[in-house]
């Protein structure tokens, strides 16, 4: 089986022209149970380094030269990113989901019109200890000086 795939991590690694990653260990383990035994071959094989056309590698460097290279010579194309319950890419090549994963969600919490003066009180409200001993050194001062002036 003849690949098309490129370089994104942990989904998919060469160093030292050796594969490894994610999708290349579920897909040698997951295509010997769908597949089975190969007729021809005796086994099931997977080639991460030809893409099944003599002149263009299996290794792309881009994910929209990965979407370039899908074709009929070529049985598995990784990683592509894909909605859940997608069965279906390109209107003609079957698609199926091997790793689930997260996405990023930001939820922002809209405040009312009141939300900035209530804050404002509390921080206020929150400082009362620095407003009491400013106060008390003011008055302290402020006895220190009368006295002085007293005698």
């Amino acid at each position: 089986m003849y690949t098309n795939w490129w370089t994104n991590n942990p989904y998919t690694n060469e160093i030292d022209s050796k594969i490894s990653g994610i999708f290349p260990l579920v897909l040698s383990q997951a295509t010997v149970q769908c597949c089975g035994v190969c007729a021809d071959y005796n086994r099931t094989n997977i080639d991460f380094y030809q893409s099944g056309v003599e002149t263009i590698p299996s290794r792309k460097t881009s994910e929209q030269e990965v979407k370039n290279h899908i074709e009929d010579h070529t049985e598995l194309s990784f990683p592509l990113p894909g909605v859940s319950g997608q069965t279906g890419f390109l209107g003609t090549y079957g698609f199926v989901p091997l790793v689930k994963s997260a996405g990023a969600a930001f939820i922002v919490v809209a405040e009312d019109s009141g939300a900035v003066a209530r804050k404002l009180v509390r921080s206020l409200f929150d400082l009362w200890p620095l407003f009491m001993s400013m106060l008390m050194s003011v008055v302290a001062s402020g006895f220190l000086l009368w006295f002085l002036v007293r005698i």
